[in-house]
């Protein structure tokens, strides 16, 4: 129907929602075999700005460069006369957050902040900040959590307000913003999804009107997250989940709050940042590291072995500190489509406290079964999933170390 054709390429299905930003619908790609996209449109009177719309091509083009699962992929960004601008991504998958009744059925909170957290954190490594995230904003399904909704500090710089209750104070107040706005955001939207945590003081801290008092990156909110969630569950915390969270009183780097301050704080012509690297991840580091583990991960599965030689070989050839390696090979192994054998082995653990607290350290066979297959069977772009034997391994390992019994026989129980 050649009347839902919009930039001469998309044919609408359905309008999902709209602001007085962007207008966001499911729409068919006619120039791929009528492939499902999400499109978000923007509005009157911003699409007649041409420094929103530059503004914007930088942004969204950076954005395209954010790698693997979590944050929707950009396929196009686009423009003319009749439909002003818009961006077309993957349709993501699953249902949007604000549809969803019960998400603890959907997805453990754990998991769910875990992956929450992990997604922004890509971007920010990108210099792309959200900082307006919403419910409507959040895509679930089984196994993924996907960010869309991007693009609103760009139309902030240019006067944009919004809604202010669901900005960070600094955006909203024309200020200069970076991964710490992000932040803000995050704890925003777990308070109102989990209002049971809502006392919780790492949350009021990430929460601080004050960016300077908050987490500085949203992988260290979500470090005291879970060990505060574990806790309070009366599950000892992890020794070790890779991220070492940085002392309060350290603050983003010059580098970063220099260009977030630029991209965010003026409107005189400077020359857009958006697409500038993370100078604490050198280019050239980053792209040996890469090459690094295309090299070393075999038939799409990197052991955990293989993994820490990768992050040593990062620190002492190239410079780049554990934090920043470890998601540079993550991103690599989701572009490769490879099992990453540390990631789902603390999954297998995380299922396994849940499911022996729930059933008194007593598991039956099936039980042990469903949390195996869960890490085992092969998920959304990938062609297998956790070697079956490691998983077998793990799980023998975690009921003798926390004197997990499983059934044995018709009435017998025993530690395996």
């Amino acid at each position: 129907m050649a009347e839902n054709l919009i930039f001469s390429r998309f044919s609408l299905i359905s309008e999902i929602n709209a602001d007085d930003v962007f207008c966001y619908s499911i729409a068919k790609d006619t120039q791929k075999e009528d492939k499902p996209v999400f499109m978000a449109q923007l509005q009157a009177p911003w699409r007649e700005n041409s420094d929103v719309v530059q503004e914007l091509n930088d942004y969204f083009g950076c954005l395209q460069g954010v790698k693997g699962q979590g944050v929707v992929k950009v396929l196009a960004v686009t423009q003319d006369e009749q439909d002003g601008f818009g961006v077309a991504f993957e349709k993501p998958q699953g249902d949007s957050l604000e549809n969803i009744t019960d998400l603890d059925a959907k997805m453990p909170a754990k998991i769910f902040v875990d992956k929450l957290c992990e997604a922004i954190h890509k971007a920010n490594v990108k210099k792309v900040f959200h900082c307006h995230l919403r419910k409507q904003d959040i895509w679930v399904s089984e196994d993924v959590v996907e960010v869309t909704g991007f693009g609103y500090p760009v139309v902030a710089k240019f006067g944009w307000k919004g809604n202010s209750i669901d900005l960070a104070p600094e955006l909203a107040l024309g200020e200069k913003i970076d991964s710490r706005s992000d932040v803000y955001s995050i704890a925003r939207l777990l308070a109102e999804q989990y209002p049971d945590r809502i006392n919780d003081p790492i949350i009021f801290r990430a929460l601080d009107s004050d960016p300077g008092k908050r987490h500085m990156k949203s992988r260290e909110l979500h470090v005291d997250l879970d060990k505060a969630w574990e806790s309070s569950q009366g599950v000892k915390p992890k020794v070790n989940s890779g991220v070492k969270p940085k002392p309060d009183t350290v603050s983003p780097t010059e580098t970063e709050d220099s260009q977030s301050g630029s991209d965010q704080q003026t409107n005189n012509g400077e020359t857009s940042q958006y697409n500038r690297e993370d100078t604490n991840m050198p280019l050239q580091g980053e792209e040996r590291l890469r090459e690094l583990v295309r090299n070393m991960v075999f038939d799409n599965y990197c052991d955990h072995r293989t993994e820490r030689e990768l992050i040593r070989d990062a620190s002492e050839k190239f410079g780049i500190d554990q934090i920043d390696a470890r998601l540079i090979i993550s991103l690599e192994l989701e572009t490769l489509g490879a099992v990453n054998e540390r990631v789902l082995l603390e999954e297998l653990e995380y299922n396994l406290q849940l499911k022996a607290r729930s059933r008194g350290k007593k598991l039956a066979q099936k039980d042990k079964g469903d949390v195996i297959e869960i890490v085992t069977k092969k998920r959304t772009g990938y062609d297998k999933g956790l070697d079956h034997q490691v998983a077998e391994q793990r799980f023998v390992e975690y009921c003798r170390e926390h004197k997990v019994k499983v059934k044995s026989g018709f009435i017998g129980w025993k530690i395996p």
